[in-house]
């Protein structure tokens, strides 16, 4: 015969089934909130990885971008030594030749001797030349361009508006007669005349004349630009984890690894973003960081990627 439930046996039942409810949802509530908390702590250590990352790179760039500005001053300072020392020496010669001959010889022969003797002094394989300018503007000697000799140049601007003559001058006559100058100019076989020159003048006092020479600060340059580009232990930074700088030009040219002497300009990554183009937009508005796919190159996996990058204005660098 069947047993009834008693009052008892109820009260068990339902406080059975009353705390296998409040466990199970203690329990879905404590996994919940572990769960939640377990997002959060990742997305606080994530955010925090990424941030290091952020800051590490961004350091290894800024150190990269102090080393190569210090070698630009060293550069800098170089080509101001020797454009100051070459028309000393310019200077010393001119003074001898006429020291003597202007008791044997006319003014014109003394002069001509001058003009021929610098026409064919050379230094700094055949990049650096002499020019003299009478303080009235007229160009003696310039030995790039004859075509110009005997013409006044007082007039003439360069491509910033600037009296590039006319300042010689002020220079020479100045308490110092001598000093440096730096301006745009045009070089040979090329058609722009943005290219910086730094020139030192000095003046030839018996015959009223402005003796210089100048040197572009982009030729002294290329030697370092080739030492930074090939120097693969600073590069790569981190050989370990293959952490490496790279650079490039503002038209696409890759100048180091991963794509050395190769144009990436119209490189796309699988998602379609013209990585290159990315990197050179950032780096012309003041830089910063820049997320993409590693595009297909050799040695590297098409992985995502972040990179910090900012540019050389004065070298359309990346």
């Amino acid at each position: 015969m069947d047993r009834k439930l008693s009052l008892f046996d109820y009260f068990h039942i339902v406080a059975f089934i009353m705390f296998t409810t409040f466990t199970t949802i203690f329990l879905s509530l404590s996994y919940n909130n572990a769960t939640a908390k377990f997002e959060r702590d990742a997305a606080i250590l994530n955010e925090k990885y990424l941030d290091d990352k952020k800051k590490m790179l961004r350091n290894e760039v800024e150190e990269f971008i102090d080393f190569i500005d210090s070698k630009r001053k060293n550069v800098y300072a170089q080509t101001q030594a020797t454009v100051k020392n070459r028309v000393y020496e310019a200077h010393e010669i001119v003074t001898a030749l006429y020291e003597r001959y202007h008791k044997t010889h006319s003014q014109s022969q003394i002069q001509e001797m001058i003009v021929e003797t610098l026409r064919h002094l050379r230094f700094e394989n055949g990049q650096g030349y002499y020019f003299i300018t009478r303080l009235d503007g007229v160009e003696i000697l310039f030995a790039d361009k004859p075509e110009m000799e005997g013409k006044n140049m007082l007039g003439l601007q360069n491509s910033e508006g600037r009296y590039v003559v006319k300042n010689m001058i002020d220079i020479a006559l100045s308490s110092n007669k001598e000093g440096f100058y730096e301006y745009t100019w045009s070089k040979p076989k090329i058609q722009t005349e943005n290219h910086k020159k730094i020139s030192f003048i000095k003046l030839f006092e018996p015959y009223g004349w402005i003796i210089g020479t100048g040197l572009y600060l982009e030729d002294m340059e290329v030697k370092i630009k080739e030492e930074i580009v090939n120097d693969k232990e600073r590069l790569l930074f981190d050989k370990e984890k293959n952490n490496y700088l790279f650079a490039g030009t503002w038209d696409g040219f890759s100048l180091t690894y991963p794509a050395q002497n190769k144009n990436m300009y119209n490189v796309q990554d699988k998602n379609g973003k013209f990585v290159v183009q990315a990197l050179i937009e950032k780096a012309q508005h003041g830089g910063g960081y820049v997320e993409y796919v590693m595009p297909p190159l050799k040695g590297e996996r098409n992985l995502t990627k972040l990179s910090y990058v900012t540019g050389i204005e004065e070298w359309k660098w990346y």
